[in-house]
Order: structure tokens, then sequence, then C-alpha cells
């Protein structure tokens, strides 16, 4: 029997481990892998994540404000909890809480463990985000100035994953719709949907490296 504690990469990519992870993924080519939940002996310490009406609840207790993008506007605004759970119900938006690890300490914990692990800067840019939606909202093509680790925790949410062959770590986010217009000058390039793409779908316990 072995009681070894796993670490965060390898309760993260549990089908490949932290070795392979680190030798032929990180930094640059993007991972999908797919197990239980139960295995992130941290989300234990984050019992309001285990749904949606606790996650609200606990919004409320701490009147904590989230990002808010609404489907019938271009830019985001800051909606609080009351706000943001009607608007949810109605699917009428798209949210962000950022910088959720200062307000979970199990968050926290595994979040630095993971900075230690890939050779980061523990006061570097880093942070921790809650994303949540309605089935029939998301974000359009984009692309991120950082590398991103994603766990899906509840329902279901669809990815559509494409090489980014124009450009190269990008120093700024770029986002297709709303930026190809009044920020041309950030990436001429990227006008339309790539040709190829991967889809993936994450159910709870997925997860997700995307460079």
């Amino acid at each position: 029997m072995n009681d070894k504690k796993k670490s965060v990469l390898e309760q993260l990519f549990p089908n490949y481990g932290s070795e392979k992870f680190l030798s032929e993924y990180w930094p640059d080519k993007y991972l999908f892998d797919e197990g239980d939940l139960d295995r992130f002996d941290w989300l234990k310490l984050c019992p309001e994540l285990s749904s949606i009406n606790k996650y609200f609840a606990h919004l409320k207790k701490i009147q904590r404000k989230v990002n808010t993008l609404k489907n019938d506007t271009d830019g985001w605004f800051m909606s609080d909890p009351q706000q943001a759970e009607q608007l949810f119900k109605s699917s009428a938006a798209y949210f962000v809480e950022s910088s959720s690890e200062h307000y979970r300490p199990g968050l926290k914990f595994a979040f630095d463990a993971l900075r230690q692990q890939l050779g980061l800067i523990l006061k570097g840019y880093s942070q921790t985000n809650l994303y949540f939606g309605g089935a029939t909202l998301g974000l359009d093509w984009h692309y991120d100035k950082n590398a991103n680790f994603a766990i899906q925790l509840v329902g279901e949410k669809r990815w559509k994953v494409a090489y980014n062959y124009s450009i190269v770590n990008p120093l700024q986010n770029y986002d297709m719709e709303r930026d190809k217009n009044s920020r041309p000058d950030i990436h001429p390039k990227l006008k339309t949907e790539p040709e190829e793409y991967e889809e993936i779908i994450l159910k709870p316990g997925s997860t997700l490296f995307m460079p």
C-alpha cells in the first residue's frame, strides 16, 4: 500500500504524472487529462466549490464582487453576489472571480505548491480565477499572454483548442471579436476562426494545461 501524498501536478494529470508533464509539455504544449474530483486533496478544504448554490452562498457571506460579461454588451463590469446570481439564473452573463486564492486557504496552499513545482517565482505574476456561466455562454476565440491550468469542478465546458501559428509567447491578451477592429496593431493576422482545431469537453475532474 502506497500512502505517499501526490504532488499537485500528479493530481492535475494522473495519467501522465509530474515528470512526464515537465519534460514533454511544460511550458509550451497543451495537455488534457481526466480523473475523479476526489483526487484533489485541497478541494476538500473548499466545500463552497462543490455546487453553484454553495458558491453563491459563500459569495454573499464574504460580499465578494465578480467580473461580469453580459451577452448583450461588449464590456466587463463588476456585479455584487445578488446581481450575479440573478444574471446566472437567467443565463444572461458570464463571470470571473479573480485572485480566488486570497479567499480560500486550501486553494492557496495548492496554488503555492504548484508554482514551486514549476520553478516559478512565488511573488511573480500568477493567480487563480473561478469561471462560471450558463450553458450557451462563453468566450470568443482568444489567446492569453500567460499559461493556464483549468480544472472543471461542476457541469461541462466545451473548448476549441488551436495552435497559435502567427505569434509565439505573446505579451498581451487578444480576443478575436472584441479586439480585431479596435486593436489591429496587436495581432493583424488573427481575423477568422482557425481552420484546424481540436474540440474538448471538460467534465468534473477534467484538467487542461493551455500554454
